[in-house]
């Protein structure tokens, strides 16, 4: 039998309903120890948790270190799944749940981007040009 992991942060405060694609708020690529280059640690507010709450519509950024919600941001979620991503620049990917969008909002809440996809997703994540994978598909 596995013994159970520990429980590194559990918060729910305030929040009605599930809550969905949580994810920590890093300057780094996903996966890796690699700096995104031009990725600004302040804008990010790196060492934040980023997730979807599907009942209340929005985007909750809580600070790990003070257990406190330190942003909000409204959006159309399905009821279930949707994901979330800090980018760079501080702006924030996402995708409401097996829906055909993915957005890009500011730290406002305005769409400053957006992309129709083909088939319903889940989930996105966005990588730069720089992102070691992405740059070696233009190499032969």
């Amino acid at each position: 039998r596995t013994p159970a992991a520990e429980l590194v942060f559990k918060w729910s405060e305030g929040i009605s309903g599930r809550l969905h694609g949580g994810s920590w708020v890093t300057d780094r690529y996903v996966g890796t120890d690699l700096v995104i280059p031009g990725s600004d640690a302040q804008k990010m507010r790196v060492g934040n948790l980023l997730t979807v709450s599907n009942g209340n519509d929005e985007v909750v950024e809580i600070d790990p270190r003070t257990n406190q919600r330190v942003k909000t941001i409204k959006y159309d979620f399905s009821d279930h799944q949707g994901s979330v991503q800090r980018l760079p620049n501080g702006n924030t990917l996402i995708v409401s749940g097996y829906s055909t969008k993915i957005d890009e909002v500011d730290d406002d809440g305005q769409v400053v981007w957006s992309m129709e996809t083909p088939d319903k997703i889940a989930r996105a994540l966005r990588y730069g040009l720089n992102y070691p994978g992405v740059s070696k598909l233009g190499k032969k």
